[in-house]
């Protein structure tokens, strides 16, 4: 590789430096307790209720003082929001040549037509009967991972466990070859995280992104290639076979497609299956309810996504004047959506800062968000970690804590990143 010119070392400076100019001016801000900055700049390792209550305690619409842009952690606003129809994801510039990077290149980053259009080439394979139809190989899938796990005198849930079988998971459902080279599609993982941060990407986790996704078109380009190989009526397969028309499906977006599927497709469940066992780690008693009555396992999952939601805020650009839950909104502002303070709202859950089984509007939550951006994924999310756990802890029982837990250094990403346990 050539060394770089005096240019483009200087050009590098010169970001760098802005990029801590830019990093000084949000950090005063958060001092000064202006709430854009503190989401931006808040330490992914601490619990983001408080400042989501500060938030809402300075009403149902909190507007910046830093550009157009607006927060919400109100549920009855964000929940409206999310349904809203003069309201759409902010579309990043198209493009349809170079490097794919399908969180922002995806359906999950477009509006009408594109999105409810490629959504649709992917929605019978993540309804409710398909799911289930695919109970079984779930399971199958999860005693795999704990038999190679056996014998080892402990092991991380979140790297060991949650992240291989995710990976095996989502790549059986789409068609996608994955064989023993699992770490390599594991590591793709990382990109999520870092590309939905609240704040500034760092050089350095720039030029990660950017390796990440240059890695994830290799594999997919390799796989597309070989689509041959694919099970027959598979998503891969389907969707190969309408890129032969690029009018129906052209590559950008065959690649942005399977790539969203790939990389988002698993983040959740990893992070909804490391809660939920930390829960478990440290109150036995509701593990072994929850393994014997799978009515209780259902609950303990969807109190979880509401206390804490892997997926922690979205948000929304104003495409035209209108008015949301009583709020005129102009054109042009954004807004940032709390989903995890709209899933502690007191006005909608009684005591919201305690987890508590069996709540009568325990499935209020926002956790998948809402509208027309509902997640594809959350019935896999679902059924991948409650199969996940009734396995791993039918075969496992006396699992315990093996050392500290460790969270995801992002905002947007609120999962553990390790979860060290011995059996």
């Amino acid at each position: 590789m050539a060394n770089p010119s005096a240019e483009e070392l200087s050009h590098s400076a010169r970001t760098q430096w802005e990029l801590f100019q830019i990093r000084m001016f949000y950090q005063l801000a958060a001092f000064r307790k202006e709430p854009l900055a503190e989401l931006i700049v808040r330490r992914p390792q601490r619990a983001p209720y408080p400042l989501y209550e500060r938030i809402r305690s300075q009403g149902e619409l909190v507007h910046s003082t830093l550009g157009p842009v607006a927060i919400s952690a109100s549920h009855g606003f964000v929940a409206q929001a999310l349904r809203a129809p003069e309201l759409g994801v902010a579309e990043p510039p198209a493009r349809r040549s170079g490097l794919v990077r399908p969180i922002e290149d995806s359906f999950l980053m477009r509006n009408r037509p594109d999105h409810p259009r490629l959504r649709r080439l992917v929605t019978p394979w993540f309804t409710a009967k398909a799911l289930q139809q695919r109970r079984e190989s779930l399971l199958k899938l999860a005693h795999q991972r704990i038999d190679e796990l056996a014998g080892q005198p402990s092991f991380d849930v979140v790297q060991d466990y949650a992240v291989p079988l995710a990976v095996r998971v989502i790549c059986e459902l789409t068609g996608l070859p994955v064989g023993e080279d699992w770490r390599r599609l594991a590591a793709l993982g990382d990109i999520l995280p870092l590309s939905t941060t609240a704040g500034l990407p760092s050089t350095r986790n720039q030029r990660r992104l950017d390796a990440g996704w240059a890695n994830l078109n290799a594999y997919l380009d390799t796989a597309i290639a070989q689509k041959s190989q694919a099970p027959e009526g598979s998503l891969l397969a389907s969707l190969v076979e309408r890129s032969q028309d690029p009018e129906q499906l052209g590559r950008h977006d065959l690649l942005a497609t399977l790539g969203v599927l790939l990389i988002a497709g698993f983040e959740t469940s990893v992070g909804l299956i490391g809660h939920v066992t930390a829960r478990f780690l440290d109150q036995p008693d509701l593990r072994r309810a929850a393994v014997a009555d799978r009515s209780v396992l259902t609950e303990v999952l969807e109190e979880t996504l509401r206390y804490e939601p892997p997926v922690q805020f979205t948000a929304r650009r104003v495409n035209q004047d209108c008015e949301v839950a009583g709020h005129r909104l102009q054109a042009g502002v954004e807004l940032f959506l709390l989903l995890g303070g709209a899933n502690r709202d007191p006005q909608v859950f009684e005591n919201p800062n305690a987890f508590q089984l069996f709540r009568a509007n325990s499935k209020a939550h926002l956790a998948f968000s809402a509208g027309e951006h509902y997640c594809i994924g959350a019935g896999l999310a679902r059924l991948e970690t409650e199969v996940g756990l009734q396995a791993l802890f039918e075969r496992l029982p006396e699992l315990r804590r093996a050392g500290r837990a460790r969270w995801q250094p992002t905002q947007n990403i609120r999962a553990y990143r390790r979860l060290p346990v011995r059996g």
